[in-house]
């Protein structure tokens, strides 16, 4: 659901339409690269520098990040970031407690893009001389650049990759201000989405690759399936 928070400073800047420099992930050298023990990019060690929000983290590392979650066993496909109760405390000036509630949620699952937004979003408007929100900022700027380097999202074979479905609708709203969808389709792979179009997606779709939350209820039912079997 599109949410209502006025656009404030840690906003930043549209890129142009249509990109043609992008790069897909590939979900085998992921794993690989973030499973090796020798190599830096060990998703522990990774996942470490994020929380110390070290600023010499790359995008190829925000990829990993964002991309090899999956493989965490915190990861679900149907991931629920509890965006309308974190945005009415925030409009009811409950900061505290919006604040409180985001941590809860980064805590397991820290490379949740509307999450890491909102608490940027509440401590600005906390007290907007907490220089602590700009951690949140740049933590939300980069983990979306890293989406947005996996395609350009005009067709299902260039469609933006995102591990959660809550991460579609951010990239819709509040990067290209999609004003809203009309349809959604499941082709499969990808989450087509009739929209009307903006000044920064001046198309009539925009596509999504859905393979990971599919792939993970797939995974979750055949073991659910397993277990009754026993």
């Amino acid at each position: 659901m599109r949410l209502t928070i006025v656009t404030l400073l840690i906003i930043i800047t549209l890129n142009a339409f249509g990109q043609n420099n992008f790069s897909r992930i590939n979900r085998d050298s992921v794993k690989l690269l973030i499973s090796d023990r020798s190599k830096e990019t060990y998703y522990p060690e990774l996942m470490e520098r994020f929380n110390q929000f070290d600023t010499t983290l790359t995008l190829e590392d925000y990829r990993l990040l964002y991309f090899g979650f999956v493989f965490q066993k915190e990861y679900s496909g149907d991931f629920y970031p509890k965006q309308q109760e974190i945005t009415q405390l925030i409009h009811e000036k409950k900061f505290d407690l919006a604040i409180k509630t985001c941590d809860s949620i980064l805590e397991k699952v820290p490379v949740s893009l509307i999450v890491n937004y909102l608490k940027g979003f509440a401590i600005y408007m906390n007290r907007n001389t907490d220089s602590n929100y700009l951690h949140y900022r740049n933590r939300y700027s980069k983990l979306r650049e890293a989406i947005l380097s996996t395609g350009n999202g005009l067709t299902c074979g260039s469609s933006f990759q995102t591990i959660f479905v809550s991460d579609d609708y951010e990239i819709m709203y509040r990067y290209f201000q999609i004003p809203e969808y009309e349809k959604q389709y499941l082709v499969y792979k990808c989450d087509e989405f009739e929209i009307k179009p903006s000044k920064y997606f001046p198309s009539h779709a925009i596509y999504f690759d859905a393979s990971e939350p599919l792939l993970n209820t797939e995974e979750r039912l055949k073991k659910k399936l397993g277990n009754c079997s026993n």
